[in-house]
């Protein structure tokens, strides 16, 4: 099997329609579909909340066939006493504690040893773990897997000295913490450092500090991964280069392979959280890597000049497997550019679940090129089940990028009014942060009666569900513009152009003071505790407005079937593209699997497969 990444996306025609201002990066990746390199084999968590109980409720919507670790901070017995407990375990969940010391952590496991077939991974600090704490814990509760907590960062010789006094098995593996924040808009370079950090570990590579840890047999090690940042599609895109990385390390041949991976989800956006969700379907499978070569020779797996033929994919991250007789794709682009990705085998009516666009089927016929925007992470998947996340006040709506539109003589009234109605609708949006970020200080003070903060929960989500309606709005206004394009195009006149000007010169002002304020709001939901963030929006018409209802309305009527631009909202309807606008793009050609790819082949547009493209800007 191959991909392809290429260059040239747009004929002259599409670019008259719609000139983007992103490049388009090209990336060449050749992948054997007869090689597999091995299933991986890693046990998976999810911290979800905090020392209270676990809210079933939430975990059962991510989860619905359990079979993933729910991790908790430092649980009481009372938590394993509890309803919530015992239900989510007899759904087939697993729990991964995380405990500050062996005191708290015998407590616990005292009353989890009246369960029958329970299993957990017990994490403690590695300065509350001694040879004989570790023995005891391990002889009275042999169904806990013990690991032991270094710290932040991968410190080689913190970890030689945990492995040199606690023993293995007992120690069933040495886990550190790591909370990365994207340094740049281009984040190859820090997708690559994760990498290296795992690949380094797993190896025993002495690195600059000349430390080998010198693993016993039957090492591992374990990840707790979390990320920051104002935004989410660059903590996304690291968070599946982590999550990936980790596995590819995993399949590899390794001395102490990662074996338990842990995404500390609080405050995270539900795509983060559906990276883990979709992950944890793939492992319940017959599965095996198939791209890029996870084995022990290979520490560059996604741009590598010496396997370049089978592991080069730059500025794309992540991994191909293949289930039964399907492909499971967890890639993610780690450039402020375009990327095109040309796939000789045929996914059509595979599932895409997007960072940036939602969820989608790739239409019948269509299953051979795939379109990546700027920091765009996708799941692709035929028989793994890719169930949306609830999205939540922690994850809100993404602003729609501000937009032009071609404009001539013969549309210039209705362009006019489309810059009038999105100023309004932007001016609109701003009033409703400012208020968001202003209720959320409210409720963030201690002195906060529970009614008013219940008050002011209520104002949050109303809030939230005004500003997604008036993106629907935006949507909807933006696709009725573009579906009146003229065929012929006259001229502006002076005066035209000016009140052209004027009116884009408005707009750019609200709409970077909607930016600005978006920014505020994000750090200030940043700073809060989980639990004031536990807020989950109900994905629906009557919820979202009339204007998603318009939108619906327009999909089914097929005014918004074709290559639409899309919203990046999580809540936005997900469609086939506008069609009409571009009648080329519509006898896209599919490529079978046998078929032998042309390296020097210039694609037209008739091969590109661009599930839901954003919104470009045009002049």
């Amino acid at each position: 099997m191959k991909f392809k990444c290429l260059s040239s996306l747009f004929v002259a025609h599409f670019i008259n329609l719609f000139i983007c201002c992103s490049l388009v990066q090209a990336a060449d990746v050749s992948i054997s579909s007869k090689k597999e390199y091995g299933k991986i084999n890693l046990a998976l968590g999810i911290e979800l909340d905090s020392s209270s109980a676990p809210d079933l409720n939430n975990a059962v919507s991510l989860f619905p066939n359990g079979g993933i670790s729910i991790a908790l901070r430092n649980p009481s017995p009372a938590v394993i006493r509890s309803s919530d407990f015992a239900s989510m375990n007899s759904k087939g969940f697993r729990w991964w504690f995380r405990f500050s010391d062996t005191a708290q952590a015998q407590a616990t496991l005292a009353e989890c040893a009246k369960i029958a077939n329970l299993q957990v991974i017990v994490e403690i600090s590695r300065d509350k773990l001694s040879r004989d704490s570790l023995q005891t814990l391990k002889q009275q509760f042999p169904f806990a897997s013990i690991l032991a907590n270094g710290g932040t960062g991968w410190d080689r010789n913190r970890a030689k000295n945990a492995f040199k006094d606690l023993p293995v098995p007992a120690m069933s593996g040495y886990i550190f913490n790591l909370n990365e924040a994207p340094e740049n808009g281009e984040i190859f370079g820090d997708a690559k450092a994760l990498f290296d950090i795992y690949f380094d570990a797993a190896g025993d590579i002495k690195g600059n500090s000349g430390i080998s840890v010198n693993y016993p047999s039957g090492s591992a090690l374990g990840v707790a991964f979390s990320t920051k940042g104002n935004d989410p599609k660059t903590r996304i895109a690291l968070l599946a280069a982590s999550i990936t990385g980790a596995c590819i390390v995993n399949v590899a041949n390794q001395k102490a392979p990662i074996k338990y991976f842990l995404h500390q989800a609080k405050s995270a956006t539900s795509f983060e959280k559906q990276l883990v969700v979709s992950l944890a379907g793939l492992l319940s499978q017959k599965h095996s890597i198939v791209w890029p070569m996870a084995i022990k020779q290979n520490g560059d797996p996604w741009d590598n000049t010496f396997f370049k033929s089978e592991s080069n994919a730059k500025p794309l991250v992540g991994l191909v497997a293949k289930t039964s007789g399907a492909y499971f794709l967890m890639l993610a682009n780690t450039s402020p550019d375009n990327v095109n990705l040309k796939i000789p085998v045929n996914l059509a009516n595979y599932t895409i679940l997007s960072s940036a666009r939602g969820t989608s089927k790739i239409p019948a016929g269509q299953g051979s090129r795939i379109s990546f925007l700027p920091h765009e992470t996708m799941i692709i998947s035929s028989d793994i089940p890719v169930t949306p996340v609830p999205p939540t006040i922690a994850s809100p709506s993404n602003i729609p990028p501000q937009v032009d539109v071609p404009v001539s003589g013969e549309n210039y009234a209705q362009a006019c009014d489309f810059y009038r109605k999105s100023n309004a609708i932007f001016s609109q949006t701003l009033e409703i942060v400012k208020k968001m970020s202003n209720a959320f200080l409210e409720l963030a003070k201690p002195e906060q009666s529970n009614q008013k903060k219940a008050e002011l929960k209520k104002l949050i989500m109303q809030l939230e569900y005004d500003k997604r309606k008036l993106y629907n709005e935006f949507k909807v206004i933006y696709a009725k513009v573009l579906s009146k394009l003229p065929e012929v195009k006259t001229p502006l006149t002076a005066a035209q152009t000016k009140e052209l000007a004027l009116l884009k010169s408005t707009l750019k002002q609200t709409y970077d003071a909607l930016i600005a304020a978006q920014k505020i709001f994000m750090e200030i939901v940043a700073k809060l505790p989980a639990h004031m963030l536990d807020m989950n929006l109900d994905d629906n018409v009557a919820a979202a407005g009339e204007a998603e209802k318009s939108v619906r309305n327009m999909e089914e009527t097929g005014i918004a079937s074709g290559n639409a631009p899309q919203m990046p909202d999580e809540l936005a309807t997900q469609s086939s593209e506008i069609s009409n606008l571009n009648e080329a793009h519509s006898n896209i050609s599919d490529v079978q699997e046998s078929e032998p790819i042309d390296e020097n082949d210039s694609t037209s547009q008739n091969e590109i497969f661009a599930p839901k493209a954003d919104f470009p800007t045009g002049n």
